[in-house]
């Protein structure tokens, strides 16, 4: 990839989804979108408003396969930083892929849930 200058920092916005209804919905969700959120349109969005930078999340309903969302972020790695879904025993070396991606958090969703415990063995590795 050729060297592309830093964007200036304008403002951030740190709370979005991209997603398409193609793709493969977690069993377990509240909902299923009926609409598409291209990468595209939040750029365009993202442009339009004058953030220079976002932060894509998860969306629940896709659960813990986060491969739309890491194409994003290596789409525009400059721009985009990532929240991901995650099982409790994830890899050591997908956290570390995933991190050269631009995730830089990992989302609990724990709607209509139980609170882990997150002292456990299989919570205090991730």
């Amino acid at each position: 990839m050729p060297d592309v200058p830093p964007l200036h920092l304008s403002a951030i916005d740190s709370h979005a989804h991209v997603f398409s209804r193609g793709l493969a919905l977690a069993s377990e969700r509240r909902y299923a979108p009926d609409y598409d959120a291209p990468l595209g349109d939040y750029l365009g969005q993202l442009l339009a408003h004058g953030f220079s930078h976002g932060v894509l999340v998860q969306p629940s309903f896709l659960g813990t396969d986060n491969r739309y969302l890491l194409s994003a972020l290596r789409a525009v790695p400059q721009q985009l930083r990532g929240v991901v879904m995650l099982a409790p025993d994830v890899e050591p070396h997908t956290l570390a892929d995933m991190a050269r991606s631009g995730v830089r958090g990992v989302r609990l969703n724990l709607m209509g849930q139980a609170l882990p415990d997150l002292t456990s063995g299989r919570w205090r590795s991730l």
